[in-house]
């Protein structure tokens, strides 16, 4: 706080003071000079009346910016608050999607390594094959490249290309009795794949408060 701003509050704090030190004065002198003629103490009343319609004018439109401006902060806070809460909501939706779509690849993952005959390993190829591909058009239908979405969009990207992975999987043990020793290790790590960048949007969603951020593309 500057010596400006120091002096402004003392006057404020001190509104009774102030106005006494400043008003006396100016008191004393019209009751010291005021004229003994009836048509000077008349132009005195008349200057002192425009002096006092003048001081009110000024009182009250400086009053009435004070009001417009607080009201148009209030309103940019308010609209800033909106927008704030808009973009939590629309991330938190997005980021909804996006995780159960990967629980769905986990579970797959899961299904897929406990097959226990060729007849069940088969039918579950096809099935988890068509969940799966209906995630990815989920995923490919969300907002990540635009505020908010982009926000996440290093992880979504990741958690696609988990799900389109464990599909090549699926693709080429078509013909077999059950997963490959390498194959099921693929299944595995693209497991834990989904469940870090799953974990990893849902610690952000937490801790993110709606404000506009900015992402760079040499993120991505």
């Amino acid at each position: 706080m500057n010596w400006k701003e120091k002096i402004l509050a003392a006057m404020k704090q001190y509104q009774i003071a102030v106005a006494f030190i400043v008003g006396a004065p100016f008191g004393w002198m019209v009751v010291r000079y005021w004229p003994s003629d009836p048509g000077h103490a008349a132009a005195w009343v008349q200057a002192i009346g425009t002096i006092g319609a003048v001081i009110s004018a000024i009182l009250v439109a400086r009053h009435q910016s004070r009001e417009s401006q607080k009201m148009l902060f209030d309103q940019w806070e308010r609209e800033e608050n909106n927008e704030r809460q808009l973009r939590k909501t629309k991330l938190r939706s997005i980021s909804g999607v996006v995780v159960r779509c990967a629980e769905t690849a986990k579970s797959a993952c899961g299904s897929l390594l406990d097959v226990k005959t060729r007849s069940d390993f088969s039918k579950d190829l096809i099935n988890q094959k068509s969940r799966l591909e209906d995630a990815i058009k989920w995923i490919d239908g969300m907002p990540i490249g635009s505020d908010p979405g982009i926000l996440i969009s290093l992880n979504v990207v990741n958690i696609r290309l988990s799900i389109k992975r464990i599909v090549e999987l699926i693709d080429q043990a078509k013909g077999m009795s059950a997963m490959s020793a390498h194959k099921r290790d693929r299944l595995h790590a693209l497991h834990r794949s989904l469940t870090l960048h799953s974990s990893s949007i849902n610690d952000y969603i937490e801790s993110y408060d709606g404000a506009y951020e900015e992402i760079l593309v040499s993120e991505l």
